[in-house]
Order: C-alpha cells, then structure tokens, then sequence
C-alpha cells in the first residue's frame, strides 16, 4: 500500500475477489469429494483413488486452462469500463491484473492435491505447504519493493510464487500415492460414480460464493477501488480467525467420514458434539481479539482516518464471521452423512433473500452496508441450516 498506492491495492483485491469466483466455479464439488473419498478409500481399495486422483487432475487442469483464458479477455473490460480507478495507470493496471490473476488461478490444481493429502489425514503436511508458500509470496513481494520494484515486478512475482507453490503441493502427493498419482487420465466410471454428490457441492460452492462475495462486487462497481481496497484488507484481517474452524474440521473431516461410512453412528455423533462445543468456546474470543487487533492495524498500515472509517465495519464483519464459523463442523458433518442439500437449499434462498438486501444496503450506505448484508447473511444462514 506505501509503495504502490491505494488505487493498487484496490485492483489486486479485485483479482483475488474475481478469481475466487473462477476458482469455486472451476472446482465442481471435486475438494470435498476427494477428502471423503480418499479418506474411505485409501486402504480398502488403492487402485480406485489414483484413477480418482488422475481423473480428477484432468478435470483441474482442464479448469485452469479455460478460466485462465476467460480472464485474460475479461480483465480490459473491467479495468475500462467497471472499476474507478483514480491515480493508475490503465494500462499497467489491466496488464498486472492479467498475470497476478491468471497465477493466482494455479489454486485450482493446487486445491486438489491439498485435499487428496488432506484425505490421507495428513493436515500436518498441507498446513506446513500453504504457510511457506504464503510466506514466499509476501517476504518476496517486500523484498520486490524495497528493492524499487513496481507493479509489473509485483505481478511477476505473484506468477512465480504460485508455481512453486503448487510445486510444492506435488512433491508429498508423490510419496503418499507414488508418481502415478500426478499422471493425467480420465475414467468415467469415477465421474458417475461421485457425480450425485460432486454437483451438489458444486452447486453449493457456487452459491456460498455469490452470497459471500456480491457487497464486493458493488463496492468494485459504485465506489472508488480505494474503498475495495480498505474492504478488503479488513475482512482479511477478520479471516484469519477463520483458520482455527478451517484447521479444525480439515483435520476431522477425513476421520468423521471414514466413521460415518462404516455406521458407527454412536462414535461419529460423540466427535461431532465435542468437535462442535470446542470450535464455539474458542472461536469466540478469537473473534474478538481479531477485531480489536484488526483496529490497531489498519491505524498503523493506513492511517487514523482510515482506521476509524473501517472501525464499525470491522466489528460487524467479526460478528458475521463467528456466526459462520460456528456452522462449520455442522456443514462438514452433513457432507460426510451425504446431505450437502441443506446447504445448496439454503444458499438457494440466500440468492432470493438476502443477495438482493445485500445491492441495496451497499448502494446505499457503502462499506458499512456492506458489513451488514454480511451479518444478515450469518443470521439467515444460522436460522435456515441448524434446524
């Protein structure tokens, strides 16, 4: 933000908030199929899951392939026509947004086999990639700057850093599932027999998307790319929290599965309950000290203005992230018993609901109508899927 501005900023936002979007459409429910599936599988029949990785690795890659191109011809149009940039350049500005956003479509394949280790039950491993791979991306993008680099350096080195970030999602993939594992191959026999539960989640992802990424979107469209910026940062800061859930369920998901194939009601639904009452009784004052923290912060990277523009948003962003983060283990509990139609259902209804509340309250009053639709969204969402 020192060394690039805030308009910059604002445009790299916008290519994290876009290709989030490509991402979960190119993933088709295939993240959550493959943790159960390899998690059930793994021992019992160890054939089945390298078909599955390999066929899955060609529906990933084939993903990437054809998002990439569809953002590349994209970006000109929103970097003319859609975004208020104020201070860049247009033409650096859509040149940086094409390769920082086509690098950052590399999570598609790199999801993939994060999950297929996480199927394995080895979170441990994941968890140690995705922190060095996120640490080189950001001690390197320092180092770019200090040095005197600009945008284009900056956008370089996303592309870098993201492929050795995938680089090094496949070398333990190859010592779980052997070099087999990373091969191409389509089996169509795999796709029938994961369709019915692969397109629900699918459709559920999709949905879960737009309802928690539309007030981003009418920020980009009605108010300076700054705002974006400022929006943005702040609800990462609030996502940060969301590691102790994420890390929570990733490491239960596989174990929680594999129980819940073998019929073992009694022990999956003792794990789901003590799963369930340590993600609340922690995530709360996490929640808490994230948005206190978050106050300190952006008052330091940006300044007093900013921090106190950002104050009450903030506080309802955190608000609107515990609720969610205590749907969790609930969620994940539905995807290993088969049923991720409560979810699509009630996302479905969120797009009815609350996507069209969520234009309006943003139109109107901004950034913090944005942080409200991000609060109604939590409590529809909580009143809708517990029941």
């Amino acid at each position: 933000f020192r060394e690039l501005g805030a308009d910059v900023l604002g445009v790299i936002y916008f290519a994290i908030m876009a290709t989030h979007l490509f991402i979960t459409f190119s993933d088709i429910g295939v993240s959550p199929t493959m943790v159960r599936e390899v998690a059930a599988h793994r021992a019992t029949n160890p054939a089945y899951v390298t078909s599955l990785i390999g066929t899955a690795s060609t529906l990933m890659w084939g993903a990437y392939i054809v998002s990439a191109v569809v953002i590349y011809l994209a970006i000109p149009y929103f970097t003319d026509q859609w975004l208020r940039i104020e201070q860049a350049d247009i033409g650096a500005v859509t040149l940086a947004l094409q390769i920082i956003s086509i690098s950052l479509l590399l999570s598609i394949p790199r999801t993939l086999y994060a999950t297929v280790i996480n199927g394995h039950e080895r979170v441990d491993i994941t968890n140690m990639m995705n922190v060095t791979a996120t640490a080189l991306q950001h001690i390197g993008m320092i180092v770019v700057l200090l040095l005197g680099g600009g945008l284009y350096q900056v956008s370089f080195w996303y592309a870098v850093s993201s492929i050795i970030g995938i680089l090094l999602f496949m070398y333990p993939l190859m010592h779980l599932d052997g070099k087999q594992s990373l091969y191409l191959r389509f089996d169509m026999a795999v796709i029938r027999r994961n369709a019915g539960f692969a397109s629900k989640m699918f459709a559920n992802s999709l949905a879960t998307a737009i309802n928690t990424q539309i007030d981003k979107w009418v920020i980009s469209r009605y108010l300076p790319v700054s705002l974006l910026g400022y929006y943005g940062f702040a609800q990462g800061l609030i996502s940060k929290g969301v590691v102790f859930p994420g890390a929570l369920v990733s490491a239960a998901f596989p174990a929680l599965a594999a129980s819940v194939s073998r019929g073992n009601n009694e022990a999956w639904l003792a794990q789901y309950h003590k799963l369930q009452d340590f993600c609340c009784y922690v995530y709360i004052p996490i929640t808490a000290a994230v948005a206190m923290i978050g106050t300190v912060i952006i008052h330091l990277v940006f300044s007093r203005e900013v921090a106190q523009l950002m104050m009450f948003p903030l506080i309802l962003l955190a608000a609107a992230q515990f609720l969610l983060g205590a749907l969790y283990v609930p969620s994940w509990l539905s995807y290993a018993l088969n049923r991720p139609d409560i979810s699509l259902r009630a996302n479905l209804w969120a797009l009815v609901v609350v996507v069209p509340l969520t234009i309006l309250l943003t139109y109107q009053w901004g950034i913090i109508g944005a942080a409200v639709s991000g609060v109604l969204y939590a409590v529809y969402q909580s009143s809708y899927f517990i029941p």
